[in-house]
């Protein structure tokens, strides 16, 4: 280090005493001592910036300069890394070596000696700062080659011209420090590389050794022990080095030593040894001799690497591409390289064989591998090859011509390889044979083709959709029916076009399908493109794949808004049957196994038919019954009528008489009401359904059920919200409750507690339905029952719905509530079910079908009665009287004709023809249904082809029958009647005048030829 004490400068040099020495004054003459002192200390820095400090100090002190400065060269910048006393304040700045008078001199290679820098335009920059003169000396000047390190600035205050001594007292400082700092940085870089070396030594796991040749002294690293398997820190002899050696390497890697060290050969062998933990390796040794001052070879000097890792990846390798070999020709895959220089094509033996010749390895020209490929697309792979020296690489389909002028489908890829100085040399690429795939893919695309013509032919709605319900294809007939494009719907839910009633059970249905497995199928209403909603049966099928994932859904929509209308007036027997054949064919597989539970099924099956026959049977017997007995209790309740006109004026005095007349009246009402019972459960009443809510017309007579209960029953009312509407005569609903809570009641004792409740039922199909259960399935309304009684025993429950069939002491009851209601159900399209336990209680549910249409209103027939009403009228009216039973006949006609009527009697269809023939003048036809021959309905027919504006009244005993089941209640007179109810029909028939029914023809035959008109 040097540094200024006073008007003495000392050097600090390593190794030496302080040199000190006076600085020069102005003119003196150079201390070459002084600077020989300073040279030496110089040399021994080992710090590039103690050089640069101590030339600066020793550089101001030799000229007697104000200032100096170390400017060092960075690339294009002048750094002006060191300054001491004046100078310009620039220490640590850089400037461009244009703009500096540091850069001109390195450019020029000699120093600038300039007296007044305010006179020269190279020292610019100095023009603002105390510097007056200034001498640039380049650091290294003189020397070959010159370094261009940089250069030393020393500044004067004052306009001063330096001499040639200091001039070369400060080139040889210049000097002295560009050496320095040279072997600074080379001894640096010496040990950077020294370091280098040893970490890749290491990180490679290089063994270094050194043999004598003539003692056999082993001198070794501890890597190189490592690869032997002993201690580093152990010694190891040559003897141990050949006693690791593997048996059968050990006399070739003796025999290769002696050579190397005796004839000064290079030693170079890969050799296995067994460690002393019995691992196999293998090692690589490269050695080279080292020889004495007389050229003889003395000892061997080496590095050894443990490749048994690289060997065993090679051996891999090595069968890899062996297996890779078979499998390419198993695959029929080649491979080819093509040199860019020579143009020549390798080809392997598989490649030769894909373009038809020898399969062996064979090199061709580029314009014979350019003729295997077919013609039309010659243009195109060559295109594609020329694009890759600047794509890297390519891949296309073409077809190739083999010499038989067999044409096959192959594809290529190929990419560019580099040589080490990164200049594009070869092209490498494949060959595939892909024949068979181009084949499928026609096949599968006349497939598609087939199939989709198919689907679009289909007068479905075909679709499918992703597992999220996102719709993913819709065939045409989806398209138009929803009126919207195919990019506005795919993606789109399919439930969006599902009516907002059914959107919740379809959905339901479809999670059921997805995570039960069984298929989707369910119809629901979707929205057309006008708004308008139409019933679809859809149909689904999940894709799964390998894991039982579903990938999409395939769906189908018939519309069956047809049917579904039809479906509220017929029997659902269809759905049953398909659903049993599917069921039934589903089965096939397992038929032996069930055929023992079918025989026991099978029986129990034939035991519900037969008593299903038994109570069809009765109910046929009963209806028939009824009807005749309708007409007796006619004839007693008319003929009453009229013996309590004619005897009105005595019985007034004779209450004896009025109470037998009245007992007499009883009885023929509880007849009559008996037969409305007996003609329920039979199904011969006459129904009128429409779509009621049950919830409604049960709490319009809950109060008459609580007074039919009594205090000493506790009535529950739990209606479900939001119920269906049901499809049902809403008269009948009130008889089915007050039967049912009576029948419960009798069963409870008091304090017991009877349940009202309604819902809505999906019920699926079942192959085992008992007795009582509806008839199909479908989507009901349901009422049930419930009491706290003593329930039922089975044999009881088995007969509960044979008419006249109690378990109540006589006189307690009819044994036709529960017939009745039967009846009632199953004539609606429903039926009734029994759940029942002895001692617990019973539950008696009736199904009713659900009704498809809202609510439509209905006016009742309210006739008001009418006595001699139009008798008073100047002309008498006229009533042609038709019945085949003379008492009926003549009872309707004594009421008529005290009602002031005229009256025409006929006993058949025929003679009624006759009467219209013989007195055309007829204001009103009262007819009765069923007769033999020709019957009402064929009479009137008859009769409105010739009298269109002629009233016509119907007179039945039950209503069963398809002729007038449409016709309203206003032209119907239910037997029994009495004289005030016919009064009021036939009263109000003649105001209202002639109907506009069409009535349905029973037999083409008939017409008026069947009579003389």
């Amino acid at each position: 280090m040097a540094a200024l004490q006073g008007s003495t400068m000392t050097v600090d040099a390593p190794g030496r005493e302080d040199l000190s020495f006076a600085p020069q004054e102005a003119g003196d003459a150079i201390s070459w001592r002084a600077l020989a002192d300073v040279l030496s200390a110089i040399a021994a820095v080992q710090e590039p910036r103690a050089v640069m400090k101590l030339v600066c100090r020793a550089g101001c002190a030799l000229v007697g300069a104000d200032g100096a400065s170390f400017i060092l060269r960075e690339g294009d910048f002048c750094h002006y890394a060191e300054q001491e006393g004046l100078g310009p304040l620039w220490q640590g700045l850089r400037f461009t070596l244009r703009e500096c008078l540091a850069g001109s001199v390195l450019a020029e290679g000699v120093p600038a000696i300039i007296p007044d820098v305010r006179r020269d335009d190279r020292a610019a920059l100095y023009h603002m700062t105390g510097v007056e003169s200034l001498m640039m000396i380049p650091l290294g000047a003189g020397l070959q080659p010159e370094p261009r390190l940089g250069t030393i600035g020393i500044y004067w205050a004052c306009k001063r011209e330096p001499t040639e001594a200091e001039i070369h007292a400060c080139e040889l400082l210049a000097q002295a420090a560009a050496r320095t700092l040279t072997n600074i940085t080379e001894i640096a870089t010496l040990r950077d590389s020294e370091a280098k070396l040893r970490l890749v030594l290491e990180t490679g796991r290089f063994g270094i050794f050194e043999l004598d040749g003539a003692t056999r002294a082993l001198d070794a690293s501890p890597i190189y022990k490592d690869h032997y398997g002993r201690d580093p820190h152990l010694p190891f002899t040559y003897a141990d080095m050949i006693s690791t050696i593997h048996p059968l390497d050990r006399h070739d890697l003796v025999t290769g030593l002696d050579r190397a060290t005796m004839e000064g050969v290079i030693f170079d062998q890969e050799y296995r040894l067994v460690t002393a933990d019995g691992d196999l390796r293998r090692l690589h040794v490269h050695a080279h001799p080292i020889r004495d001052a007389r050229g003889r070879s003395t000892r061997l000097v080496g590095a050894s690497l443990d490749i048994t890792e690289r060997y065993q990846a090679e051996c891999i390798l090595q069968a890899n591409e062996r297996r890779m070999q078979l499998a390419q020709d198993a695959a029929l895959v080649g491979t080819w390289e093509w040199d860019m220089t020579t143009h020549d094509v390798v080809c392997s033996p598989e490649q030769s064989r894909l373009f038809g010749h020898e399969p062996i390895m064979r090199t061709l020209s580029e314009a014979d591998f350019f003729a295997s490929v077919h013609r039309d697309d010659r243009d195109m792979l060559k295109a594609a090859f020329g694009a890759m020296p600047r794509s890297g690489g390519f891949e296309c389909e073409y077809r190739i011509v083999q010499p038989d002028d067999d044409i096959r489908w192959v594809v290529g890829r190929g990419r560019v390889l580099h040589d080490a100085e990164g200049l594009q040399t070869r092209l490498i690429g494949i060959m595939m044979d892909v024949t068979e795939r181009h084949r499928a893919e026609e096949i599968l695309r006349a497939s598609e083709d087939r199939y989709r013509n198919l689907v679009e032919s289909l007068p479905l709605l075909v679709w499918t959709c992703r597992p999220n319900a996102d719709c993913d294809y819709l065939s045409p007939q989806w398209i138009a029916y929803t009126g919207r494009s195919a990019d506005e719907l795919l993606g789109l839910n399919w439930l969006e076009y599902v009516h907002p009633d059914d959107r919740e059970r379809a959905e339901e249905h479809w999670r059921g399908a997805r995570d039960d497995k069984h298929p989707y199928h369910i119809d629901y209403r979707l929205r057309r493109h006008d708004g308008v909603y139409r019933w679809f049966k859809t149909r689904g099928t999940p894709v799964r794949d390998m894991d039982g994932r579903i990938i999409y859904w395939i769906k189908t929509c018939t519309d069956i808004e047809d049917l579904v209308v039809a479906r509220e007036y017929v029997a659902r027997h269809q759905y049953e049957l398909e659903h049993l054949v599917a069921e039934r064919t589903i089965e096939l597989a397992d038929i032996n196994a069930q055929l023992k539970e079918e025989i026991n099924e099978r029986s129990k099956v034939q035991a519900q038919l037969a008593q299903a026959q038994r109570i069809e049977a009765i109910g046929q017997v009963t209806s028939g019954v009824a009807h005749d007995f309708n007409n007796l209790l006619t004839v007693i309740l008319g003929n009453l009528d009229l013996l309590e006109k004619s005897v009105i004026d005595p019985v007034r005095g004779d209450p004896k008489t009025k109470r037998r007349l009245d007992n007499m009246r009883m009885a023929g009402e509880r007849g009559a009401k008996l037969t409305g019972q007996l003609l329920a459960f039979s199904r011969r009443q006459r129904l009128q359904p429409k779509p009621i809510d049950l919830n409604e017309a049960a709490l319009a007579v809950k109060e008459l059920l609580q007074g039919a209960l009594g205090g000493s029953v506790l009535l529950e009312w739990n209606p479900k919200p939001d119920l269906w509407l049901a499809l049902a005569d809403l008269t009948q609903i009130e008889l089915v409750l007050l039967n049912l809570a009576i029948n419960a009641r009798d069963a409870m004792q008091a304090g017991g507690t009877l349940i009202i409740e309604t819902a809505n039922v999906i019920l699926p199909y079942k192959s085992d339905r008992q007795m009582g259960e509806p008839v199909a399935a479908g989507e009901y309304v349901v009422l049930a029952v419930t009491d706290s009684g003593c329930g039922m025993s089975e044999s009881v429950k088995a007969r509960v719905f044979e008419p006249f069939f109690t378990t109540k002491p006589i006189g307690k009851g009819s044994g036709l509530g529960l017939p009745q209601v039967y009846g009632f159900a199953t004539q609606s399209g429903g039926g009734v079910t029994i759940d029942t336990q002895e001692g617990v209680g019973t539950t008696v549910k009736v199904y009713l079908p659900r009704a498809m249409t809202p609510v439509m209103g209905y006016e009742g027939i309210h006739p008001a009665p009418v006595e001699n009403g139009h008798a008073q009228r100047c002309k008498p009216i006229t009533i042609l009287l038709v019945d085949d039973d003379n008492a009926v006949r003549e009872v309707a006609a004594n009421i008529l004709t005290d009602l002031g009527y005229a009256v025409i009697e006929a006993g058949s269809g025929s003679a009624a023809l006759e009467r219209l023939e013989e007195m055309p003048q007829i204001d009103l036809l009262l007819v009765d249904f069923a007769m033999p021959g020709m019957n009402g309905v064929e009479l009137a027919r008859v009769v409105r082809e010739r009298l269109p504006n002629l009233p016509i009244l119907f007179v039945t005993g039950y209503a069963d029958l398809a002729e007038i089941k449409n016709v309203g209640e206003d032209r119907i007179v239910q037997k029994p009647f009495e004289r005030q109810g016919l009064a009021a029909k036939v009263s109000y028939v003649l105001e209202r005048g002639a109907d506009t029914h069409v009535y349905p023809a029973r037999d083409n035959n008939i017409s008026l030829a069947r009579g003389r008109m």
